[in-house]
């Protein structure tokens, strides 16, 4: 039987806080006719995505039954309670880091979709397939400070356009200050540069894209600043790695989407507690 990965116990503690300082949550997850301990249901529910095992599987490190850690975690999509508590450190993160040195990369990928029932749609590129398109924003620590699922026909500058206006309304604070924006090709658009000068987000700094434009003397060229920021793009491509390696990610099982959403704020609380060792 393989060795199993633990959660760290600070997270374990934190989303156990965050369940009993609440009145209503407290009442739901704290019922008089619980079999296990709340802190017990929450360790196991993270060991399932640590280690990226079936439900099914946990029943043979615990005595507590499968399906009642699945439910357990129905419950915790449902009340958005992970996604809360990562809501909750990211504008902590955003307080507390210097504002003004902050630079943003964006990138969308392609998830290959099993069972999933909600923003699935053929893949533009592989039209025998099915998937979900994931949009996410980091900054240039690391740190992924959003990540949104999407529906795959959509382009990746239209994709930007919402989730940084979206961003926005969440972390009105990470804009105090005109940030730079890295992309790839697929973002290189004056529509978006426009409207998020207009919008007051930031300048969009992307890869030159040379699709369907036979002068290259009409080639826009980028500058020596431009190009420095452009060659640490690979951040961005390395985040999108780290949620890659979780089986439920890389491809998409779950047939709701408030369970795929579950997943993709869990990796990210996971990889941004790590990132900060845990003092958020």
């Amino acid at each position: 039987m393989p060795k199993l990965i633990y959660p760290n116990e600070y997270i374990i503690q934190l989303i156990f806080n965050y369940i009993n300082n609440d009145n209503k949550l407290y009442k739901i997850f704290n019922h008089h006719n619980n079999k296990y301990l709340l802190k017990e249901l929450i360790k196991y529910s993270l060991i399932i995505h640590l280690n990226n095992i079936p439900y099914r599987v946990i029943s043979n490190f615990t005595s507590i039954n499968w399906n009642t850690i699945y439910k357990f975690i129905i419950k915790l999509c449902k009340y958005d309670i992970i996604t809360n508590i990562f809501n909750n450190k990211i504008s902590k993160y955003i307080s507390e880091i210097n504002n003004t040195n902050v630079i943003l990369y964006t990138d969308t990928s392609f998830i290959n979709n099993q069972l999933g029932n909600e923003l699935v749609n053929y893949n533009p590129y592989n039209r025998k397939h099915k998937s979900t398109k994931i949009s996410i924003i980091i900054d240039n620590f690391n740190i992924p400070i959003s990540i949104k699922s999407y529906d795959p026909t959509i382009h990746d500058a239209k994709i930007l356009n919402i989730h940084l206006t979206e961003l926005k309304i969440d972390h009105p604070n990470l804009f105090d200050n005109k940030k730079k924006i890295i992309a790839d090709s697929a973002y290189d658009s004056n529509k978006l540069r426009n409207k998020l000068k207009e919008l007051e987000l930031g300048d969009l700094i992307t890869l030159i894209n040379r699709r369907n434009i036979k002068d290259k003397s009409k080639l826009r060229k980028n500058n020596l600043f431009e190009t420095i920021l452009l060659n640490s793009r690979h951040k961005i491509e390395n985040i999108i790695c780290r949620y890659k390696k979780c089986k439920k990610i890389n491809n998409r099982y779950d047939r709701k989407l408030i369970t795929f959403n579950y997943t993709l704020m869990l990796s990210s609380l996971f990889i941004l507690m790590k990132a900060t060792n845990y003092k958020l």
